[in-house]
């Protein structure tokens, strides 16, 4: 009998993990790849030093593509399909979904294209039900929203903590007006970076049409227990999806599942501790901040600035004290003008 199923996420959280675990536990050897359209070996271990990306999931970008990969189904003899769909990007040229290059966008079309992106994601659980796939929604609760301030792709030629791709995209003319005064120092682009992110304050979280997924058919999955419990999860997922656990497997998959865990508890630990890191701060607490990534630091400077209305004498600091009493008498008012957010 010939099974389906499809992986929705509006965020990197685990879904390729979550596609490759059921098909290692299913007891699968090979598995449909619709990018060479063809059969081809699943990783014994797709684990690497930042992601489970050595699985090569079927991802494709929206609606249109992913009828294409069912499309592709339709014309196999298998047992296990199963797609990963994401929103669409930005970057479809112009006139296709009325989306724009993204250097050209200004504010009103961001939000324009981030409907559509949404609205066409939205349609993909409709299709899946249409295709008899059964749906894993995997779930972002807005708690944990500061886990996105780490990244988990490979570093890249020309990658660097200080120079973010985030920058050029989203933030150019800040950037520009920073370096016309020559504020490029490690200190300047840190604050910067403060000033101009908004870590809390997720796209998807403020989309009502979210809502319509739950009122299709699906398991809905906290992403928090996938990374805390992934044997319960997965036990739970397996019977939702009415596939046998290979037990030869089991115990293998579990160690490479704390492999897997333990790179996202090394993301949560700023994340869980984020609250209580500007808490010692502005109380003059004692406590070990940690070596936090120019990013991290960036993000603590924004709960400063915004929450709490103070900022930090930075001028020649290219990395906080480890302890937050010592970045506590770095404080001084703020003299930003900026606008409230919380």
């Amino acid at each position: 009998m010939t099974q389906r199923f499809c992986i929705l996420s509006e965020f990197s959280i685990g879904g390729t993990f979550l596609d490759w675990s059921i098909h290692y536990l299913s007891g699968q050897t090979h598995y449909f790849n619709t990018d060479s359209n063809q059969w081809i070996v699943l990783s014994n271990n797709p684990v690497s030093a930042t992601n489970a990306h050595g699985h090569n999931k079927n991802h494709p970008p929206g609606l249109d593509a992913t009828k294409k990969c069912f499309a592709q189904f339709d014309k196999q003899q298998g047992q296990l399909f199963s797609v990963y769909p994401f929103l669409y990007p930005f970057e479809i040229p112009a006139g296709e979904k009325h989306v724009h290059p993204t250097h050209t966008l200004v504010t009103n079309d961001w939000i324009t294209v981030r409907r559509k992106r949404q609205e066409d994601y939205l349609e993909i659980i409709n299709y899946c039900n249409t295709q008899n796939a059964k749906v894993v929604y995997i779930a972002l609760d807005p708690s944990v929203v500061l886990y996105f301030s780490s990244t988990r792709r490979a570093p890249r030629p020309g990658d660097t903590n200080d120079n973010h791709p985030i920058d050029s995209v989203f933030f150019k003319n800040s950037v520009d007006k920073w370096e016309d005064f020559n504020l490029t120092d490690r200190w300047d682009i840190r604050e910067r970076r403060a000033l101009d992110l908004r870590p809390y304050d997720h796209i998807w979280h403020n989309f009502p049409l979210k809502n319509t997924i739950f009122k299709q058919s699906h398991a809905w999955v906290d992403s928090r227990e996938l990374w805390h419990n992934g044997p319960r999860t997965l036990t739970q997922l397996m019977d939702y999806l009415e596939l046998k656990i290979d037990r030869d497997r089991w115990q293998a998959w579990g160690l490479i599942y704390q492999s897997w865990q333990a790179i996202q508890l090394e993301i949560l630990d700023f994340v869980y501790r984020c609250d209580h890191i500007v808490n010692a701060i502005i109380n003059n607490w004692y406590y070990d901040i940690g070596d936090l990534t120019l990013d991290q630091e960036a993000i603590i400077q924004h709960c400063l600035i915004y929450k709490h209305g103070v900022n930090l004498k930075t001028w020649q600091l290219t990395k906080f004290p480890r302890n937050a009493q010592d970045v506590h008498a770095l404080l001084e008012p703020n003299i930003h003008i900026i606008e409230s957010l919380y």
